[in-house]
């Protein structure tokens, strides 16, 4: 990495800088910073080979929001404005990132069985897809792990939109958030919500937000499809497994382990098994604040968000 950030340095390479968002770009990064993410976006991409070129589009989108002056910790799109000239510097954060990421690789390749190391592309298929309708056969399909997404008080779409205008993974930003599961930027308006503990918590809610109400209604149905899906491509005796913790927004608490295990019974499955575990590691604001649902400092807030997660497992019988 140390030749490769020479190399960036003393090649006379031009910034590649995707101009459709270059606005949004210019709003979140110093010029500095904007021009070196630049260069190293266009040595990546100038990298032949396929595999590493990967590996390194992982980690510039990883880097770019330490880049850029979000206000660290927010999960709302705020920018920093009192340390706008103390953003991470690129080429550091990225040569930080990749050895971390080789790391974690070299670790995950003791454990991987030496057929599938020979034999990659016949194992890993990955596509960006919708979860609700599989491009894979009915009855196919031994196990699904998924770390699916929560009921928030944001959009997970903002969350990562500087990826998305770097990478280019979007013409509009607007219509690329109704892609996003739970997205208060789509209503399912014409789907019935069958789980009852789901329904409780919308009308709960409702005499807080209506528009947040609607917003779990939608979240909810949306994972009730992903979950009828689910059944449709596993085989008999397979499983889903689904990583999932409460929350609350308004006062109000959001049960989504018990809403998902009631959900997948819904759609067929018998529940296999719950798993409790704390996540006293996990990598996210603990503390909100009870009447926004928001992330909060610990001196502000007084609720704790998601100590504890769930694996809610189903099986196909």
């Amino acid at each position: 990495m140390d030749g490769y950030q020479k190399s960036l340095f003393y090649k006379n390479i031009e910034p590649l800088i995707p101009q459709k968002h270059i606005e949004r770009i210019d709003y979140w990064f110093t010029e500095k910073n904007k021009n070196e993410l630049g260069i190293i976006l266009r040595a990546i991409y100038d990298e032949e080979d396929e595999t590493i070129r990967d590996f390194f589009l992982i980690a510039f989108s990883h880097i770019s929001k330490n880049c850029s002056i979000w206000l660290q910790g927010s999960t709302k799109p705020t920018r920093d404005l009192k340390n706008k000239n103390n953003p991470s510097k690129p080429y550091d954060a990225l040569r930080k990132h990749l050895k971390k990421m080789q790391r974690g690789n070299d670790d995950f390749y003791q454990v991987v069985p030496q057929k599938v190391k020979e034999n990659l592309k016949e194992y890993l298929n990955i596509k960006a897809q919708d979860a609700k309708t599989q491009p894979v056969a009915d009855n196919s399909v031994d196990l699904i792990v998924s770390s699916s997404p929560y009921v928030t008080s944001y959009e997970y779409a903002d969350l990562h939109q500087l990826s998305t205008i770097w990478l280019d993974f979007a013409e509009d930003l607007t219509t690329y958030k109704k892609e996003f599961i739970g997205s208060a930027y789509r209503h399912c308006n014409t789907k019935e919500l069958k789980s009852i503990i789901g329904q409780n918590i919308v009308n709960k809610m409702q005499g807080k937000s209506k528009k947040m109400a609607k917003e779990i209604e939608t979240f909810f149905i949306d994972m009730q499809e992903v979950f009828a899906e689910s059944y449709r491509i596993l085989k008999k005796g397979g499983r889903c497994c689904y990583v999932i913790g409460g929350t609350m927004l308004k006062g109000v608490d959001i049960l989504n382990a018990e809403v998902f295990a009631e959900s997948l019974q819904y759609s067929g499955f018998t529940i296999d098994r719950i798993i409790k575990r704390e996540i006293p590691l996990k990598i996210l604001p603990q503390k909100r604040d009870l009447k926004t649902g928001r992330f909060a400092n610990n001196n502000d807030a007084n609720s704790e968000a998601y100590p504890v997660e769930y694996i809610v497992i189903g099986l196909k019988e």
